[in-house]
Parts: C-alpha cells; structure tokens; sequence
C-alpha cells in the first residue's frame, strides 16, 4: 500500500518491484520507512492511551503475582503462614509491584523502549524521504533536460 502512494501509482506491480531500478528502490525504502513509521507512533500512542495489551514481560510477573497472593491465601487460611513467610512474600509481592509499574506506567522501561523505536523510525522516514527527494529532484531535471531538448529539435 505504501509503495503505491509513494508512487502515486495505484497499479504498481511486481515487475514494478523487481525491476531494481534507482527510482523504485529509494521508492521501496521510502515506503518501508513510512509503514515502520505508521506501526511505532501506534504501539506508543496505544501505549499512553493506556489500550495496548501488557507486554509479555508483564503478564508474567501478574501470572506469578496471582500465584503467590492465592498461595498466601491458601496457608493463611490452614494456619500454616508464618512471620518470616508472610514478610518474604510481601518483599517479593512489592518487587513485583515496581517491575509491574516499570513496564506499564509513562516513563517506565517500556515505555521508554516505544518512544526510542518511534524516534528511530522517524529517523529513517526522514533520511529516505531525503533520498527520495533527491532522486525525484534529479529525475525531474533529467525530464525537462530531454522535454527541452525534442521542443528545440
């Protein structure tokens, strides 16, 4: 889909593609660039709207979360919960709890990893925009070089 509005050609096909050419490769960075682009502002704005689903690293530490608060549940509804068990669950519950925040709260490490894609992809976006540019620009020249050229024959 990309490479058609990059090229403004919505009949670009595979020979298209293949054909390797300066204008269709910068033409295919181009479009990469945009579509990487398109996928990264997603995830982080998904992300700081808080809808994006919690990242696997997440789900693992409110699996282990569930696990330990039903096991605290369970011994101390038996009786069998003692003091130092009680105060190892807790540190253990409160470490959860930060790594938890970190990988879900604005500014956490997540967070922070979204918005270091989606200024690198940025960055790409602009330096094949540049690029598509220049070709652009040097094949607009190399046109009316050649429109000159037969109206003055």
């Amino acid at each position: 889909m990309w490479l058609r509005i990059v090229l403004n050609d919505p009949d670009v096909g595979e020979d298209d593609i293949l054909s390797g050419d300066e204008v269709m490769t910068a033409a295919l960075h181009l479009a990469r660039a945009e579509a990487s682009l398109v996928a990264a502002e997603g995830a982080l704005l998904e992300f700081e709207r808080g809808t994006a689903p919690p990242s696997d690293v997440a789900k693992t530490f409110f699996e282990e979360r569930k696990m330990l608060l039903d096991w605290m549940n369970e011994f101390e509804i038996e009786g069998l919960m003692t003091e130092d068990d009680r105060e190892h669950a807790s540190k253990l519950l409160r470490q959860q709890g930060l790594i938890i925040h970190r990988e879900t709260s604005i500014g956490g490490e997540r967070h922070k990893l979204l918005q270091l894609y989606a200024r690198r992809a940025r960055r790409r976006r602009e330096k094949a925009f540049h690029a598509w540019l220049d070709i652009s620009a040097a094949l607009g020249a190399n046109l009316k070089k050649r429109s000159q050229s037969t109206t003055s024959d």
